[in-house]
């Protein structure tokens, strides 16, 4: 694609070209100040008789409403009218006899000054054009209807920057609209642009577009004989589960890779321990612990968190373009109603999104600016296992006695007051009284199993003095005959073989519901008033505590995981049912249901 565009200084800085071509474009901006629409005419010869015929695609000619109504001083003749209607006769049939399609273009002045624009030249020159446009193959991008606050000029007729990046996104749209650009222009930008389009574009407008860029980009990757497809996270503990990876990588039409990065709620030492626990499953692994390294083009990206502040920069959407299809599994089950969780870019620019409930996409739909129209319900992958026969799970726990009951402690990060975030931990009030429980109860066995971020809130906050009296502690629960630490992806067999969890963290409220068994959630001074319907439906059903009364925590560790008092069994059973059964939603596993619907779109 190669254009070029004139006028004056005005339409210089009311363009920022980044927003307007695709990367591979060829454009020349010789728009300059006071430049008059016959040296605009001038300049465009002058091109012509420098490049060969059908070498431009279109010319932007920048016009000012009085462009046609001043001469060469700037002053307002009748003289001057006659002439520059003759100059732009003359600069259209100049660009259509070189192959080039001439557009128009108009942008937005100030609001102290729109309206005498207005009534004065733009109504009488939206009339000559007009006469243009049905003469020749001429086309007209009228932008002055733009409302745009007088703040966003640096003076009454230049744009500054952000207003120079709305008209651009506005011009591409129109151009687009015009048939001057195509789909194949629009592959070439990068995801970014798209998500800054979904604020400025009407809604439906904007998924229409998006169906056709994804669309053609489908058809391109499917006649390729190899499908890179790759899974990206930050941390093992995202991990969607072995199943749907083995379902691609097992399947000789894709080349499939997990990248692993190292964030910065990672520390070198876990991204290693993670890498190892990938490579030993079989999974072909591959760590980016320098967020600077490219790595190889995909074709397909399963993102297994919904943000990239902790990937490599061939990650990011200022990077990726629509020649890489962008897909999204949670690496949880949806349970707060943060808004900055929900209105994320990638729920505006993923072909696919896939849900783990009906109420989650729901949620999302509604939250998000532009809606979820791609999203799926496919159910959570990770969770698929416990829709097989889990009586043959194994887990090598620490026990004294072999009936000891099964305990998974999971404490959440969020707690440093000092970085307000959640603010709903309750680590600090239990965690020695945890330890010196599970110390004095033999006949029980323990996992910890720490919020991967746990270590660095610990010792922001000043909990622990260092990350070495961090690790002293755990390496005490280690030291115990009946606990022990876990960390990293494949943590399903804990939960199939325990008995009962007590938690303060959000994800685990609902996954743990798949292994029917009784939960403790642990809250801190007040009762959480950010859950979804559906954590609030959970808690319900489940024994929630103050993470505070250590001696009711005791009680209730004693009463039902140690003695098995569950009384709240069937209803929690009623609420998995409505709520969280995708198989018996689908009819199938989420696993299935995700490589079932990309082999399809991708003519498998």
């Amino acid at each position: 694609m190669k254009f070029f565009i004139t006028g004056n200084d005005s339409i210089k800085a009311g363009l920022d070209l980044t927003f307007i071509v695709p990367a591979d474009s060829v454009v020349s901006v010789f728009a300059d100040k006071e430049q008059t629409l016959r040296q605009s005419y001038s300049i465009a010869k002058n091109i012509f008789q420098l490049v060969g015929k059908g070498e431009i695609n279109f010319v932007l000619i920048g016009l000012m409403p009085d462009s046609l109504f001043r001469d060469e001083d700037g002053n307002l003749t009748a003289d001057a009218f006659k002439e520059n209607l003759q100059v732009l006769n003359d600069y259209i049939k100049l660009c259509i006899e070189n192959g080039a399609q001439p557009v128009g273009l108009i942008l937005p002045v100030a609001p102290s000054i729109r309206e005498h624009y207005r009534e004065n030249f733009l109504n009488p020159l939206l009339n000559i054009l007009g006469k243009f446009e049905s003469t020749y193959n001429f086309k007209l991008l009228n932008l002055f209807a733009i409302e745009m606050h007088e703040i966003g000029f640096s003076d009454k007729t230049h744009l500054k920057e952000d207003g120079a990046r709305l008209v651009s996104i506005l011009l591409t749209l129109n151009l687009f609209a015009k048939k001057i650009l195509s789909i194949t222009d629009f592959c070439n930008m990068n995801y970014n642009y798209f998500n800054g389009l979904a604020y400025i574009t009407e809604k439906n407008f904007f998924h229409a577009l998006m169906e056709q860029i994804f669309s053609y980009s489908v058809k391109k990757i499917r006649n390729k004989k190899k499908i890179k497809l790759a899974f990206v996270t930050d941390h093992a503990a995202t991990w969607c589960g072995d199943k749907l990876y083995n379902l691609f990588a097992k399947n000789d039409r894709f080349e499939t890779t997990v990248f692993l990065c190292c964030g910065y709620e990672s520390t070198l030492e876990d991204s290693r321990h993670d890498l190892e626990q990938f490579k030993n499953a079989g999974i072909n692994a591959v760590g980016v612990f320098d967020l600077q390294e490219e790595t190889p083009p995909q074709d397909v990206i399963f993102f297994l968190r919904p943000y990239t502040v902790n990937l490599s920069k061939s990650f990011q959407f200022d990077v990726l373009t629509p020649q890489t299809l962008v897909l999204h599994i949670p690496y949880g089950i949806k349970m707060i109603t943060a808004d900055n969780y929900l209105n994320l870019p990638i729920m505006r620019i993923a072909w696919k999104n896939f849900f783990e409930s009906i109420n989650s996409l729901k949620f999302h739909d509604e939250k998000c600016n532009v809606g979820v129209p791609r999203g799926l319900v496919s159910g959570q992958p990770k969770m698929d296992f416990f829709f097989e026969d889990t009586s043959k799970v194994s887990f090598p726990w620490k026990m004294t006695r072999p009936d000891a009951k099964k305990i998974i402690w999971a404490p959440h990060h969020a707690f440093n007051k000092k970085v307000p975030r959640d603010g709903y931990s309750t680590f600090p009030y239990n965690y020695r009284f945890m330890y010196e429980f599970a110390k004095a109860h033999p006949e029980t066995s323990w996992v910890v199993k720490p919020h991967p971020r746990l270590m660095l809130e610990a010792v922001e906050s000043g909990l622990f003095p260092s990350v070495e009296a961090y690790e002293n502690y755990l390496q005490q629960w280690n030291d115990l005959p009946n606990a022990q630490v876990y960390s990293g992806a494949y943590y399903q067999e804990i939960f199939a073989t325990s008995d009962g969890m007590i938690h303060d963290s959000l994800s685990f409220i609902a996954e743990y519901q798949y292994t029917h068994k009784p939960m403790i959630y642990l809250i801190d001074e007040k009762v959480r008033t950010d859950l979804v319907e559906l954590g609030q439906k959970i808690l319900k059903v489940s024994y929630v505590i103050d993470g505070k009364n250590l001696e009711q925590i005791a009680f209730a560790l004693q009463k039902l995981f140690i003695e098995g008092n569950d009384p709240l069994k069937d209803a929690r059973q009623k609420a998995f049912d409505e709520e969280l059964n995708y198989y018996q939603l689908n009819g199938m596993d989420a696993s299935d249901f995700i490589f079932k619907n990309i082999s399809q779109e991708l003519g498998l």
